[in-house]
């Protein structure tokens, strides 16, 4: 509260501006103190409502911006919430940038499916510990497994062969299979016409995507049978009863239809979202001329064509000095992965993310994974592999973490009412000095992304904000003194409760006396957390337990039992009404029941899986898992 009013309004305002505070990071605020606390749950999916609930926390702090400023609901603003993938530098912005997809990945118990896995700078067998077997059994089956990485790793013992990059090479290395597979016509040009954006037209006098507006009067985008467009203000239905794709009427106008030339009529030929999977006779090579609307004509040519064209400098002579790898080896994993078509898993670590070129990487493996008809299948497909991330198989928890604080539901049988007033924030820019990024007097950070100064940090299950933070000197010694209060949550001492303020000691896993949920990009499985009969080791408290107990002191100190009654369940021992909700709007969770609603009738039933839930928690305690309900099984993105 201390913190959170000193930087409220006017005067919070003028202070952030003598402590030279970028004048970006004090606009963003819009004068309200909660915007100085930042919270972050560490890698949250591990706990759906104790570790989350750091953001839930973060959420009901508009409750306290409302009685500090004098302001409506409306006005109110709650804290900022770090991220994590991103964060750590592990999500692979390449994925993100080709397909627009946080990451695409699979099981990887679909190993076995594949005739050959090419582990890219993942250590598989160290930092997949739980998973490793599946990759030892899938070499014991025939699979043959290649690692391609900088350095000998632990999985290149269990490997048929061994390639060795030099350092941050990766982009040219896999440009150069493309070169090769490209050169040799070895590609499945079937799959590149009906499943990716390579026979689209590129315009050589702008370098960009041929649009139909550009060549048809008056043209609009076509209407869309897979995709839901949704008109201004409207909202997108629940995640549980959305089956297609959303996006705004203005992104879809933005986006528009494009344009490929169709060698059958030997003409451009319109094409829309719909037509994915169609694999129409459309030219990959070669440049036509086109007569725009202005009056021009225009030469054009595929994506395909731009792309073979770029990665002919890529030669295996030019590739074997860039990357300090032998000719031979470009030639024969290019010429393997071909062979294998819709049959080669490549896995990607996190570990070359964390080089200047990180983006590339990811592109141009994609590239020769769309060349070769490798993505989307059980047995091909590229992957990309971190920590415990992807919070988005539970889609529901925003019901937990975004419950509108003003508008609280005690009913544990009904829905919450959702309503952000967190603003989610990259902790780069804490780790960056607190700032944006800003060159001179050029700010290069978008308006949307620009941080708030930091003056109050609490986050839990993570030692990666402070005790082992990049650049931790510089950043000790100049970022860290001008956070005035640092909170950890944590069930072991850390290096960053060295330097924290305060310690909440929490329960371990072992400890918990509130059931919990978390699942994995890994592995097909919803792993509830029972509670456990053992004793605490220390005096300890659940994580949950101190959010609420944090809670009431502010309903206290601020006279507000909103503050106490957003953890009403916590109190009651009744956590399971949050997992319920969480559940009741997950796609992959609908239809398991809680604990709490034992003796109800059964919800829904899919499949093989109608059970109720109040059977989860007592079957993991023998250690029995349910089945995330995900399509297809096992999980495979990007699928076709």
């Amino acid at each position: 509260m201390n913190i959170a009013t000193t930087y409220s309004g006017d005067k919070g305002t003028e202070l952030l501006r003598k402590q030279d505070y970028d004048e970006a990071m004090i606009e963003a605020m819009k004068g309200a103190g909660t915007q100085v606390l930042k919270l972050r749950g560490g890698m949250p999916l591990l706990g759906a409502t104790r570790i989350f609930g750091l953001y839930r926390f973060a959420n009901s702090l508009a409750l306290l911006d409302a009685k500090m400023r004098q302001v409506d609901q409306e006005a109110a603003l709650g804290a900022r919430a770090w991220d994590n993938y991103s964060g750590h530098t592990d999500l692979p912005p390449g994925h993100t940038m080709t397909c627009g997809q946080q990451t695409i990945g699979f099981d990887l118990a679909t190993a076995e499916n594949a005739a050959m896995v090419v582990g890219w700078g993942m250590n598989w067998i160290v930092t997949k510990m739980p998973d490793g077997h599946w990759l030892t059994e899938a070499r014991l089956k025939g699979t043959r497994v290649v690692t391609v990485a900088c350095e000998y790793q632990a999985t290149s013992n269990k490997a048929d062969e061994v390639i060795l990059l030099r350092p941050g090479s990766d982009p040219a290395f896999a440009l150069g299979l493309a070169q090769v597979i490209i050169q040799e016509k070895l590609y499945d040009a079937e799959f590149v016409k009906g499943h990716t954006d390579l026979p689209l037209l590129v315009r050589m006098d702008t370098l960009k995507l041929l649009k139909p507006q550009d060549l048809i009067q008056d043209y609009k985008p076509k209407g869309l049978k897979d995709t839901q467009i949704l008109k201004a203000e409207e909202r997108a239905p629940l995640a549980t009863k959305q089956d297609r794709q959303i996006i705004t009427e203005s992104l879809r106008n933005e986006w528009s239809d494009f344009v490929a030339w169709n060698l059958d009529t030997n003409q451009p030929e319109v094409i829309t979202r719909d037509e994915a999977g169609l694999a129409k006779n459309l030219a990959l090579e070669g440049e036509f001329t086109v007569d725009t609307l202005d009056g021009k004509k225009v030469k054009v040519r595929p994506v395909f064509d731009l792309l073979r064209e770029h990665a002919s400098y890529f030669t295996p002579e030019v590739v074997s000095n860039i990357c300090h790898v032998n000719q031979e080896a470009v030639l024969w994993l290019a010429r393997e992965i071909a062979k294998n078509k819709a049959k080669t898993l490549v896995p990607v670590g996190m570990g070359p993310n964390h080089f200047f070129n990180n983006d590339l990487k990811d592109r141009a493996i994609f590239l020769v994974c769309a060349l070769t008809r490798n993505i989307g299948f059980h047995s091909g497909n590229i992957g990309s592999y971190a920590g415990n991330y992807r919070g988005a198989y539970f889609n529901g928890e925003p019901t937990y973490i975004g419950e509108d604080p003003f508008d609280i539901e005690l009913d544990p049988s009904k829905a919450s009412r959702v309503k952000f007033y967190y603003k989610m924030e990259s902790a780069h820019y804490y780790n960056y000095g607190d700032r944006p990024l800003r060159l001179g007097n050029k700010l290069f950070t978008g308006k949307s992304h620009v941080p708030t100064p930091t003056k109050f940090v609490w986050f839990s299950n993570s030692n990666s904000i402070l005790g082992n933070t990049k650049w931790h000197h510089d950043f000790v010694v100049n970022t860290l003194p001008k956070t005035e209060c640092v909170v950890v949550s944590e069930w072991w001492w850390t290096a960053s409760c060295e330097y924290a303020d305060v310690v909440f000691a929490v329960d371990s896993w072992a400890e918990l006396k509130y059931p919990d949920m978390t699942t994995s990009p890994t592995n097909p499985f919803c792993q509830v957390f029972p509670r456990t009969p053992l004793k605490r080791v220390h005096d300890t408290q659940g994580d949950i337990g101190v959010l609420a107990g944090v809670g009431k002191a502010l309903s206290r100190l601020t006279g507000d039992k909103r503050f106490e009654d957003y953890w009403k369940f916590v109190y009651d021992s009744k956590v399971e009404v949050y997992l319920q909700r969480i559940i009741d709007n997950s796609t992959t969770l609908k239809g398991y029941k809680s604990p709490v609603h034992r003796g109800a009738p059964r919800r829904l039933k899919i499949g093989l899986f109608s059970r109720e839930i109040e059977e989860l928690e007592e079957k993991a305690k023998g250690g029995v898992r349910a089945r995330l309900m995900t399509r297809p099984y096992p999980k495979r993105l990007g699928w076709v």
